[in-house]
């Protein structure tokens, strides 16, 4: 429901998650003593929580079923794999390129800009990155179309966008003297990936018969060559030219 859309939010700290459950369930506020301060004092402080009986040392409402809700909730966020980045607009743009897949909008490459700067910013934090094959879910709370997405991505200046990162995997193998027996499409100059056409005989194969739960499908999208990203050209030479690849896919909507 809405509370968890909230609790999913991005930058929200667990005492923010806290307190925002607590004020929820009516426990907040009581006269000049609020709970949820007395909540973070005594998550974040040294005295204890509990006493003996499960209730606050203290005299604020029971704590437990608070922190059951809260439990309840993070799978919930986790399994979303959505994040939001708020960015504005410069003289350049925002600093994305699009591509239209399914009727759905994909982040087709990071150039400079503002999104660029928010990745630096969050270089900690690689579920707060922005990267190639990131769908765009909604853009300043308006979901619909990747047509009606991208109009709401050229008006204004200031923009919420929530997104999605796709499925990845990781594929390491070994030619032996074999095709790799992967099609490639690169695609437009400014995709920074290669996404797969067709799988025939040889090395890929290969892996996809041993390899049921990380099967190479066509559509999947190599973002990531022996540490090569970035550069679809650069990907598709290693590609060519080794025998051992270490090999990073995604999977698009």
């Amino acid at each position: 429901g809405a509370a968890a859309i909230w609790v999913c939010s991005p930058g929200r700290s667990r005492m923010e998650i806290v307190r925002f459950i607590w004020q929820s369930s009516n426990y907040c506020c009581y006269g000049d003593c609020c709970a949820a301060c007395d909540v973070e004092w005594a998550v974040e402080g040294e005295g204890p929580l509990f006493g003996d009986e499960g209730t606050d040392q203290r005299g604020a409402a029971p704590f437990f079923e608070c922190m059951q809700e809260l439990t309840e909730l993070e799978p919930e966020c986790q399994d979303t794999g959505q994040f939001q980045v708020d960015v504005c607009r410069d003289l350049g743009g925002i600093g994305l390129e699009f591509e239209q897949v399914k009727d759905s909008l994909l982040i087709a490459k990071v150039t400079s800009g503002p999104v660029k700067h928010w990745n630096e910013d969050h270089n900690d934090e690689l579920h707060l990155t922005v990267m190639p094959g990131d769908e765009v879910i909604s853009v300043n709370d308006r979901i619909g179309s990747s047509h009606d997405l991208l109009l709401s991505l050229s008006k204004g200046n200031h923009f919420c966008i929530r997104l999605r990162h796709p499925r990845s995997y990781q594929v390491k193998l070994e030619k032996h003297g074999r095709p790799l027996g992967i099609s490639l499409l690169s695609g437009e100059e400014k995709l920074d990936q290669l996404q797969v056409k067709t799988i025939g005989a040889g090395a890929a194969d290969a892996w996809n018969k041993s390899n049921p739960e990380r099967v190479i499908r066509k559509g999947d999208r190599i973002i990531e060559v022996n540490g090569i990203s970035g550069d679809s050209g650069a990907m598709l030479n290693e590609l060519k030219e080794q025998q051992f690849l270490c090999m990073t896919f995604i999977q698009p909507v």
